[in-house]
């Protein structure tokens, strides 16, 4: 027995080297154990990581030791489980109790569309007739169908409406989708329907940096709208500003069908061409200014405009999974450039994959978190061991690259997608080959 736990030990050690790009399963591990048996679990798990860090210093010191692995697994252990559990502390907000049919008033700081192809509007700072303060949702979603509707909200408006709303309500199957537990995490005390539209009785716009973002989303949607016919805009919208209210439910389901509703989500495909824009732009500029002391660092203040351009860009899309992991792997890409070391792909992702932990723990369950890791690490791996080895000039290295990124994240992602949607793209490979080029 002793033998056998000697020679676990001694061979995590031997891959010390590879346990970074571990480190977020283990988080994973922690996250799905607090949210699986609950948060005294979780404190448990954390609790646990912290003895063994003080049993590992009273015994050890801070030395070097072959067990020093086993104890960094912990630790990222107690980190998901602390994570879980501190997050599902801080988003909890009242549920309503029972069904409400009245009037209601709230701001909007969400317009969306429904998957009935109804405007839908989530509010906070909502008010519900006779149900006091305390007891009041933090936010509610309610749906209007688009006859009844004359005008879309702004963000920043107040409006009253009389609807039906109620909880959100759990699972239809067993091992279905949780809607309860979504909403939870959205702050979601009641969602519903309105009968007869909206009525905005306040206009207003936000002071300062309140709801900059969604106002900017809304600046830039205007801007695609203004220069794009009804048929493309919503599309366009979507892709470039994160605003998917134009797209109809007929054609988000024929993008599920080939495949190409990815392109809808603002990920590493959009992230890459802008920041790539930006660092190109910037840094030849400043080559060709006649001022050799900026000239000569002209590569790392393209790399922070890059960054700050991918942040700003983040706040304004929305922020969803695929755009934070695109986003913390695009910091640390053109960190390494100011740095001038060489991109470590697995390590970027893994970091990457960390930080979604912490923040938003949730997201492990969540079918964006799934595919967008997983065909990221397809794409990492291939492209590593595969292409590279074995292709000479970066011409040839681009081209081999528009061919297969479409099949390797295509395989990677349809057994995610089988299990969430039930459904499996027969042409996504070759739709994808086609629109990958064109984006």
């Amino acid at each position: 027995m002793q033998k056998g736990l000697h020679r676990i030990i001694n061979e995590i050690a031997a891959q010390r080297s590879e346990l970074f790009h571990w480190a977020p399963v283990f988080m994973g591990l922690g996250v799905a154990v607090c949210y699986s048996f609950g948060w005294l679990i979780g404190a448990l798990l954390v609790a646990a990581a912290v003895a063994c860090v003080v049993v590992y210093i009273f015994w050890v010191g801070f030395a070097d030791n072959a067990t020093l692995p086993l104890l960094v697994i912990g630790i990222c252990i107690g980190i998901g489980a602390g994570a879980a559990a501190l997050r599902s502390y801080l988003v909890w907000a009242p549920s309503l109790a029972y069904p409400y049919s009245g009037v209601i008033t709230g701001r909007v700081i969400l317009v969306d569309r429904s998957a009935g192809d109804n405007m839908r509007l989530t509010l906070d700072q909502v008010s519900m007739g006779p149900i006091p303060d305390e007891k009041l949702p933090r936010r509610i979603r309610v749906s209007f169908a688009m006859d009844t509707v004359t005008v879309r909200p702004t963000i920043g408006d107040k409006i009253r409406a009389k609807v039906y709303v109620s909880a959100p309500q759990g699972p239809v199957e067993p091992g279905g989708f949780d809607f309860r537990q979504h909403a939870y995490f959205l702050s979601l005390g009641a969602v519903g329907y309105g009968r007869s539209g909206f009525d905005i009785v306040q206009s207003t716009n936000p002071k300062g940096t309140e709801m900059f973002f969604a106002r900017a989303q809304g600046w830039l949607s205007q801007l695609v709208q203004s220069a794009l016919s009804e048929q493309t805009q919503g599309v366009a919208c979507a892709i470039i500003a994160g605003d998917r209210f134009g797209v109809s439910q007929a054609q988000a389901d024929d993008l599920r069908r080939s495949n190409l509703a990815h392109l809808l989500a603002i990920s590493g495909l959009h992230m890459g061409l802008l920041t790539s824009l930006v660092f190109f732009s910037v840094r030849f500029t400043l080559v060709i200014v006649p001022m050799r002391a900026i000239a000569n660092h002209a590569k790392t203040i393209a790399a922070i405009f890059a960054i700050m351009v991918g942040a700003l860009y983040l706040g304004i899309s929305g922020g969803n999974i695929a755009t934070q992991r695109a986003f913390v792997m695009i910091a640390a890409f053109y960190s390494a450039a100011m740095l001038n070391r060489q991109v470590i792909s697995y390590r970027a992702l893994a970091m990457a994959a960390m930080v979604i932990l912490i923040a938003r723990p949730e997201a492990l369950y969540s079918p964006g978190f799934q595919m967008s890791f997983a065909a990221t690490i397809a794409l990492v791996f291939v492209f590593q061991n595969v292409v590279a080895p074995r292709s000479s000039g970066r011409i040839l290295h681009a081209i081999i690259g528009v061919f297969l990124s479409p099949f390797v994240a295509g395989v990677a992602t349809a057994p995610i997608a089988a299990i969430h949607f039930n459904q499996v793209s027969h042409v996504g490979f070759f739709y994808n080959l086609l629109a990958v080029s064109f984006m």
